[in-house]
């Protein structure tokens, strides 16, 4: 989670969704929220998958969401 908080800065929400803890980042083209999930013997919370939804624009693609996000930092 530490890694995913230093490439694109705090998220814009954090909720729980078991066995998920969701991050949200929100910019003006896109959201995009990855889900965690405990290693079942560590514990430790890791990225499995994400989802990227392009706020009503037509065309765009994954990089041109990420990129905004990848300058916050």
């Amino acid at each position: 989670m530490r890694q995913i908080e230093r490439l694109l800065g705090p998220p814009t929400s954090r909720s729980d969704k078991p066995p998920a803890k969701v991050w949200t980042y929100e910019t003006s083209e896109c959201t995009v929220s990855i889900f965690f999930y405990a290693d079942v013997n560590t514990r430790v919370f890791r990225s499995l998958t994400y989802a990227i939804t392009n706020g009503g624009q037509e065309g765009g693609s994954e990089e041109q969401c990420l990129a905004p996000l990848m300058q916050r930092t």
